[in-house]
């Protein structure tokens, strides 16, 4: 599960071990997780405060292209 990105206390993480489609990430903070799919963007999963949700939110548009890369890099390392 390698970290591809981290800021002010976020983490943004790829599972590689059961990693499935559609593309998406995985964000901690402080104990909190929420799962933003990358295309569309969307909330998967979130077991975040609203305040932090939406950090993680801001982080993830902010860098969107670079996980989808990143996502589809590990996915083909997986599938060939």
């Amino acid at each position: 599960m390698p970290t591809i990105y981290r800021e002010d206390g976020f983490e943004v993480v790829i599972f590689t071990r059961d990693e499935h489609p559609p593309p998406h990430v995985h964000v901690f903070h402080a104990g909190e997780l929420i799962v933003i799919e990358l295309e569309p963007m969307a909330v998967r999963e979130s077991r975040m405060k609203r305040k932090n949700a939406g950090k993680a939110w801001l982080l993830v548009a902010g860098n969107r292209e670079a996980f989808l890369r990143q996502w589809h890099h590990i996915w083909s390392l997986k599938h060939g």
